[in-house]
């Protein structure tokens, strides 16, 4: 079984092509190095992309709330919310 290196291992690889001002424009990596990171990107994708199904509502429940506010404030508070995301959106567009 082939040992890969660990992500950290792997950047300490890198070199940097720079231009003539010292500026990086490229990074060489050995070719171990990439198959690490093609591995790790492969990983954190289907990590990130596959569902895990709910074997119990109370996964469910959200505890963002104070259980002793009414309702309407929580109703308020979201529609407000969503205002802020209204005007936030149209100041970067």
């Amino acid at each position: 079984m082939e040992v890969m290196m660990t992500i950290e291992e792997t950047l300490d690889t890198a070199r940097f092509v720079v231009n003539e001002k010292g500026e990086r424009t490229a990074v060489y990596l050995p070719l171990e190095a990439w198959d690490t990171l093609v591995e790790w990107v492969n990983q954190q994708k289907t990590e990130v992309t596959t569902p895990q199904p709910v074997s119990a509502l109370d996964e469910l429940w959200g505890d963002f709330w104070p259980k002793d506010e009414p309702i309407e404030d929580f109703v308020d508070a979201v529609r407000q919310w969503r205002q802020n995301d209204l005007e936030l959106h149209q100041e970067l567009s």
